[in-house]
């Protein structure tokens, strides 16, 4: 929440999983999912299939944040449509970086 404050994001919603994460977007309009690769009960690349698969919120920029390096946890998220990909630790470098590419590229900047 701090790194995202500290470079010019004011409304930010934190849940614990993807469920949660669902819920809220029923109620709130978002553009972009910060969302951590483990979850229970619904995980990272779970979240992002579902979201994918949705018409209301297919559009949505969408970056996983892990601490999975693995070559084949990248490639699964990017079959699963994952706009990009952070590695923690996190930095305000790195969001600031990928997080406004990602809204970019999706129209919403």
């Amino acid at each position: 929440r701090d790194l995202l404050k500290g470079v010019g994001f004011e409304k930010i919603h934190l849940v614990s999983n993807g469920q949660e994460a669902l819920e809220m977007l029923s109620r709130h309009n978002m553009h972009l999912i910060l969302c951590d690769w483990r979850m229970d009960p619904i995980g990272g690349v779970d979240l992002l299939k579902t979201i994918r698969s949705h018409p209301q919120y297919h559009h949505l920029a969408f970056v996983m944040v892990t601490a999975e390096g693995a070559k084949d946890a990248v490639v699964n998220a990017i079959q699963s449509g994952v706009d990009d990909y952070l590695v923690k630790p996190l930095t305000s470098e790195t969001i600031q970086s990928k997080v406004f590419k990602t809204l970019i590229k999706r129209g919403f900047l």
